[in-house]
């Protein structure tokens, strides 16, 4: 395959191939020398360059200009410019000398379309891991490469083919199609997928989580400087992701991992990494953006957003058609289409379903349900928005900034207080007649978490009684809590910030499905009639901030209130079959904050090795203001 690396400015003239340049190379003495990659795979009639890094005695860096001599010209030669040749199949050894210095580099030569690849996840630009790594699949616009130190028993070159199949006739054309096409800084016109058993590695002996994937953006930094950009030696110089792979055997920390397993979802993580690799790529070097990094919390959103949008292209269906079971259910194709992409979205968002005063869709962390609110609120966020969604997702990955800033941005408004809306619709949605901005007109939510993959509508709700209840909320979030009002009774409701709130109440006058959205201010004291046959009532405190993170605490204090009617539902047969979505296991707890560990380590490095003038970068905020919270009031019966 072709790479094009910078070239090493030579001093001399070129020095004939497998010549050793001279005895000492660059005559600066150097206190260390860097060869990288090192151990090197090839494959018969491949090249690739070596890249020297160094440092004086003084401890500044350099780089280097190295001789370089193979002991055997028949299997390997080497240029004075350090690009090296596979012969042969075999085994030598590459001399590097400069400065003092001399550096031996492993040359494995196999088969032909074997190329080096560092796979430490765990390191940016030193202390790089090199695996070899066979050409399994190839396409138009991608190459699949699979690690040679993988577990047996994994995908056979036929199986790769039908991966590379999908990506290449729904992946690329979804993905490149509303986020715009990845640079191509290595000169191939292709991406690369590598199915590597450094995914399997990084979870953890008795884990209850995985890892599916990454993006490294070190990947994206030129190996040897270039104009804007720092040197980055452990980078692989080109546009590439990380995929887990088959471990019948469990090789890998204990953990099985069945073909049939990862095959299940190999598609729709490489649709959520190819995202991350468009994100990065247009923002560094086709966007000139403020900030060179999308947040982390909007940069995994978009990409659980392409894994529904290869939903929609494979099934057949498109946005705001208010999707069930029974749309879903239709045909196989439909089902597998959600099994393959849509199935781990609802996942994650039913984990932040479950406690949504703790999580939001932006905070500064990794989370599972973090993600799965992410996702929902931007399809929401689109859906209210109108116009075509490809401009709108474009629009996002294309930004000047990032965060809230991104989304107020392209939005044209606080973004904060569509996720109040958003929050409110979680509960009204398919439930309470509510006006349009308090549905998701996308999904029939609490009828697909009724399937017997997810088991139940699990959003958490409290029913208050009478005295004091008190909760603590994260900014971008709100808690869910429902009474009732006998016939021609007063229910009276004190909310406050602590403690509780004096005085008369003032009374609520709402139809069935009317919401009222209130500032909460020092307090709120509110009287609700129960009306000639009593009625029911939904309190939604949202948490207004552009703080990640920040909390708010709330006391509610009831008085003369009783239980509501059992909480809005669709309306549903007693005992109507539940149709399984069972074609792909709800079982994949991914990732476990990997990527926000891996991401800000990367960018806390790798921000600084990115040389250009931007204007400034701009703070992830909104136009909110320090912490309000709104009291959401909606009559539901």
């Amino acid at each position: 395959m072709k790479r094009t690396l910078l070239a090493l400015l030579l001093a001399a003239a070129v020095l004939p191939a497998c010549s050793d340049g001279g005895p000492t190379g660059s005559s600066d003495p150097l206190s260390t020398l860097t060869i990288s990659p090192n151990p090197l795979y090839l494959g018969v009639s491949d090249t690739m360059r070596l890249t020297a890094s160094g440092t004086k005695a003084d401890g500044t860096a350099t780089a280097p200009t190295p001789s370089y001599k193979s002991a055997n010209t028949g299997v390997a030669t080497v240029g004075s410019d350090g690009v090296v040749r596979g012969v042969a199949q075999g085994t030598t050894q590459i001399t590097a000398k400069a400065g003092g210095q001399t550096v031996t580099v492993t040359v494995n030569i196999l088969a032909t379309g074997i190329r080096t690849f560092n796979v430490n996840s765990q390191s940016n630009c030193d202390a790089p891991t090199y695996h070899g790594a066979r050409l399994v699949a190839s396409s138009a616009h991608a190459l699949i490469y699979e690690d040679l130190t993988n577990p047996t028993g994994g995908f056979t070159d036929a199986e790769y083919q039908g991966i590379i199949g999908e990506l290449e006739n729904t992946v690329y054309p979804t993905d490149t199609q509303n986020f715009g096409t990845p640079t191509d800084n290595d000169g191939n016109g292709k991406f690369i997928v590598l199915y590597t058993r450094a995914v399997n590695d990084l979870t953890p002996v008795g884990a209850s989580f995985l890892y599916g994937g990454f993006f490294h953006p070190r990947d994206m930094f030129p190996k040897t400087a270039q104009p804007g950009f720092d040197a980055c030696l452990g980078s692989n110089a080109g546009e590439m992701f990380y995929m887990l792979v088959p471990d019948p055997t469990g090789v890998s920390n204990g953990h099985v991992r069945t073909k049939a397993y990862v095959r299940g979802s190999t598609v729709g993580t490489i649709a959520h990494e190819f995202q991350h690799l468009i994100n990065t790529s247009r923002r560094l070097y086709v966007n000139n953006a403020d900030s060179s990094y999308e947040a982390v919390w909007l940069d995994e959103a978009l990409a659980h957003v392409a894994e529904e949008l290869n939903f929609y292209a494979a099934s057949g269906l498109a946005p705001r058609q208010n999707l069930g079971q029974a749309e879903i259910l239709a045909n196989d194709t439909r089902r597998n289409a959600f099994n393959e992409f849509q199935l781990e979205n609802f996942g994650r968002l039913d984990e932040y379903l479950q406690a949504p005063a703790q999580n939001a869709p932006y905070a500064d962390d990794d989370e599972l349900a973090t993600r799965g609110a992410g996702w929902s609120f931007l399809r929401y966020a689109a859906d209210r928005r109108g116009g075509t969604d490809q401009a709108f997702w474009f629009a996002l990955v294309n930004s000047k900034t990032s965060g809230l800033a991104n989304l107020q941005t392209v939005l044209g408004t606080d973004p904060v207080l569509w996720v109040r809306d958003w929050a409110v619709a979680n509960y009204t949605d398919d439930a309470v007649p509510v006006p349009a901005v308090y549905t998701h007109p996308s999904w029939k939510y609490r009828d697909m978490y009724l399937n017997a993959a997810f088991g139940g509508f699990h959003l958490q709700v409290t029913t208050l009684g009478a005295g004091t209840t008190t909760n603590s909320i994260k900014a971008g979030s709100a808690a869910y809590y429902k009474f009732g009002v006998a016939a021609g009774q007063t229910a009276d409701v004190r909310v406050a910030p602590s403690g509780t709130v004096a005085g008369a109440c003032t009374p609520v006058s709402l139809a069935v499905g009317g919401v009222q959205q209130l500032t909460l201010g020092a307090g709120l004291a509110l009287c609700f009639p129960g009306g000639a046959a009593g009625q029911d009532y939904a309190l939604i405190p949202f948490h207004a901030s552009n703080t990640l993170d920040a909390m708010f605490s709330i006391s509610i204090t009831a008085a003369n209130v009783v239980a509501p009617i059992p909480p809005p539902s669709p309306v549903r047969a007693a005992g109507a079959p539940l149709f399984s979505l069972d074609g792909h296991s709800l079982a994949h707890p991914w990732d476990g904050g990997m990527e926000l560990k891996m991401r800000t380590r990367a960018w806390a490095e790798l921000r600084h090795m990115v040389h250009r003038n931007t204007g400034g970068a701009r703070a992830d905020v909104s136009s909110v203001v320090g912490n309000i919270l709104y009291l959401n009031v909606v009559r539901i019966r």
